[in-house]
């Protein structure tokens, strides 16, 4: 009995004793987070549009295009601090960040509108397109006209994948009265991208999107942004995920071709950093027969 015991005992020892072979740990599922991304020049309040063109009469078609087309984050333009106060009144689920060209308040607006529930706004700021871009200035240095132009950019982390992003809206100078200032645009292109990749040295994704006014497909300031960025429409147009017209000037006009030979772009989402692109889309939402602005808005489906 005794020696069986013992027996018994060693081989209980030897058991608890024993160690099992660790199971290696499986890495986490990574994470995406898929947005809507876009950029929407709303058309400024003026007494020069009535009827159907009046802002009253179309403010809440601009902002049931944003809901309608599920918009995540987008940049605006031409927005006047009365449209401000409209836009946060008919979107209360996002959160505005408007730069007045001005003096940073007052004047024609850009901005950056995002998701309040799915985003955290880390840090923000904006320049003029200028050679003073830290100051409200113009770009008379540049050849350009005495009124300002300006950029608006968030630093923004979705929530749940906890993906990090910078997310710039401008809007460059327009040929006025016979002047051709594509020189000006280009100088504000390059300012734009020279501040934004440094401020995205780390690597995150950035966006550039905006009314960019070109007066070719080929112009300077499209080169530049071509040169660094990825173009959301030529990617997709690639691709076979480009939808709705080529071009996105109209001038309230539903009749105007803007598939033409002439048709161009004017909104533009450039990007770069590790983004995939799905899909761009021109937005030729009609009420009652009419656009909700003189430009259509844009959107581009991504996965960061």
């Amino acid at each position: 009995m005794k020696k069986y015991s013992i027996y018994l005992m060693l081989g209980l020892a030897v058991a608890c004793g024993k160690k099992e072979a660790p199971t290696p740990e499986q890495p986490p599922e990574p994470v995406y987070a898929e947005l809507n991304v876009g950029s929407f020049n709303i058309r400024l309040d003026t007494s020069d549009d009535t009827d159907y063109k009046d802002w009253q009469a179309r403010k809440a078609n601009c902002a049931a295009i944003v809901t309608n087309h599920d918009f995540d984050v987008f940049g605006l333009q031409e927005v006047l601090y009365n449209q401000q106060k409209d836009l946060k009144e008919l979107l209360p689920d996002y959160t505005f960040y408007f730069v007045g060209r001005d003096n940073g308040v007052s004047g024609e607006a850009v901005g950056v509108a995002f998701k309040t529930s799915r985003f955290e706004l880390l840090d923000w700021n904006r320049f003029w397109l200028s050679d003073t871009p830290d100051t409200p200035s113009n770009s008379l240095n540049w050849g350009g006209m005495t009124r300002k132009r300006v950029a608006a950019w968030v630093l923004l982390e979705e929530k749940e994948s906890h993906k990090q992003f910078y997310y710039l809206a401008t809007h460059l100078e327009v040929n006025n009265n016979g002047n051709d200032y594509s020189g000006v645009r280009e100088k504000s292109a390059q300012l734009i991208i020279e501040r934004m990749n440094a401020l995205a040295a780390d690597g995150k994704p950035l966006f550039v999107v905006g009314d960019m006014n070109p007066a070719s497909d080929e112009e300077a300031a499209l080169k530049a942004f071509r040169a660094v960025y990825k173009d959301s429409f030529r990617v997709a147009e690639e691709m076979g995920t480009r939808t709705g017209p080529k071009g996105t000037y109209q001038a309230f006009d539903p009749s105007r071709n803007l598939n033409g030979a002439n048709s161009r772009p004017y909104d533009f989402i450039f990007y770069s950093g590790e983004v995939e692109l799905k899909s761009f889309s021109s937005l030729p939402d009609l009420f009652d027969g009419h656009y909700p602005s003189d430009h259509l808005p844009v959107v581009a489906k991504v996965i960061l």
